[in-house]
């Protein structure tokens, strides 16, 4: 028997003493030896009987054991419907369960709502629009994010716990705690299953912002050298210690095929229906910012003309302080990237050969 099991066994003895129903416990233990037999029939039937006996009251984890039992037989709707029933007591197992019910929504395709994650969603109020932008590293997305602030008049956040040598995921508490906040948001994160399930639930659209993959890792290797950055980055040896071949070998090395995976995750959640976006490409986004701008407005359905978008670019072109902007220059990767560097880039296109990957210069 599990460990998961054992702890599950251990709450229904602490629930059978509370409430005085000694013969609870007898049957879910009957109904984890059905499990260890192969008789799932006999471990739903065990496991429905103690629903049906504690009525309001189910003990923690019956509802997550009813789930595994359906997912078992193939029935994954109503392994969902189970896991959220468990979410929704708040017991000690919403946690594992919210984790299940991630896997068993991708199996459906389905969409996570709300209230998978939070057990009160009418407590939460409104929520106020934002303007997330999932990006590559080096795309202009600073840029971009602080021009749509000072176009809207939204502050800038974060949604991510930390960004210093983590990947930028989308967390849960800083998607509570904006929740009734209007914001531009700008991290760089894949469409991973729990990002497109979070995005799903928080009705987030994302705008995915992306580059020649190149020239951003020219740009990268640039910030990685001349910025605090290099002290979060994992190297073997410091990087300032390294030639100028060895850090942009490195660079691209360590970053490229993040690069690719990133691009392929949002061509299969386009491809698949999973989470609509706007793709934006820095090299058309730079010399038609006001277009760009009225675009992105109009996705995450903006009325354009409320905006002094000329204004907010002019004020932008003219102070860039804090945008981070190395060179700008497009075609920089394609003249400092060794042939070998590009052919290994290609390469890494191999794990998604059905994405076209000529957007990013691929």
């Amino acid at each position: 028997m599990s460990c998961l099991h054992e702890l599950i066994l251990h709450s229904y003895r602490c629930y059978c003493f509370v409430v005085g129903q000694l013969d609870l416990n007898e049957l879910i233990q009957a109904g984890y030896r059905c499990l260890a037999a192969g008789d799932l029939s006999g471990a739903e039937e065990n496991f429905n009987r103690v629903l049906a006996q504690a009525g309001e009251r189910p003990p923690a984890g019956t509802f997550f054991a009813l789930a595994g039992v359906y997912g078992r037989t193939g029935r994954v709707r109503e392994s969902v419907a189970a896991l959220r029933r468990e979410i929704s007591l708040k017991s000690s197992f919403a946690g594992t369960a919210q984790f299940s019910l991630t896997r068993a929504l991708r199996r459906l395709k389905l969409p996570a709502g709300l209230g998978d994650f939070v057990t009160n969603p009418s407590s939460l109020g409104q929520p106020a629009p934002k303007i997330v932008i999932a990006c590559f590293p080096k795309s202009g997305s600073t840029f971009l994010a602080q021009l749509l602030s000072t176009v809207t008049g939204f502050p800038q956040a974060y949604m991510f716990f930390e960004a210093h040598q983590n990947e930028q995921e989308l967390y849960m508490e800083k998607l509570l705690g904006t929740f009734g906040t209007s914001a531009v948001v700008q991290q760089h994160f894949r469409a991973t299953e729990p990002n497109m399930q979070l995005c799903r639930a928080f009705g987030i659209r994302p705008v995915v912002l992306v580059r020649n993959i190149f020239d951003a890792l020219v740009s990268m290797r640039d910030m990685i050298a001349s910025e605090a950055l290099r002290e979060g980055v994992f190297f073997g040896q410091p990087f300032s210690a390294m030639t100028a071949a060895e850090k942009l070998d490195t660079v691209v090395r360590k970053y490229g095929f993040w690069y690719v995976e990133f691009f392929a995750s949002w061509a299969y959640a386009k491809r698949d229906g999973r989470l609509d976006h706007l793709l934006v490409r820095y090299e058309d986004l730079m010399p038609n910012k006001e277009h760009w701008v009225r675009e992105i407005l109009k996705f995450g359905k903006f009325d354009p003309a409320n905006y002094d978008i000329t204004g907010a670019v002019t004020a932008k072109e003219n102070n860039r302080q804090g945008a981070r902007f190395n060179q700008g220059v497009s075609g920089r990767g394609a003249e400092e990237l060794t042939g070998a560097q590009k052919r290994w880039l290609r390469g890494c296109t191999d794990a998604f050969s059905d994405v076209d990957f000529s957007f990013i210069g691929l």
